[in-house]
Order: structure tokens, then C-alpha cells, then sequence
């Protein structure tokens, strides 16, 4: 039988790893919807300003 993590030491490691790329991954996305949502609020406002003129 193979086991899958040798030590406790490693799949801490392991652990700690995929948490931190997690947290990265949900931060990029809350950054990314920020940013859409500001985009978009520019846009709309620009769109409105060329149809009233």
C-alpha cells in the first residue's frame, strides 16, 4: 500500500498550500468584481451622457 503523504511535516506543507492558493484565488475575484463593477459604472454613465447630448 502507497501512502500519499510520507509525513505529517509535508501534508501540512501541502495544507498551508492550498489555502494560500485559495485565499489568493478569492481575492483576485473579489479585485476582479470590483473593478467590473466600477467598469461598468463608468460605462453606464458615459452611454448616458452621449444619448443626452
Amino acid at each position: 500500500m502507497d501512502m500519499k503523504f510520507k509525513t505529517t511535516k509535508e501534508y501540512k506543507k501541502i495544507k498551508k498550500n492550498f489555502i494560500k492558493d485559495i485565499f489568493l484565488l478569492s481575492f483576485l475575484i473579489f479585485l476582479n468584481l470590483i473593478a467590473d463593477f466600477f467598469f461598468f459604472k463608468f460605462f453606464y454613465l458615459f452611454f448616458n451622457i452621449e444619448l443626452k447630448w
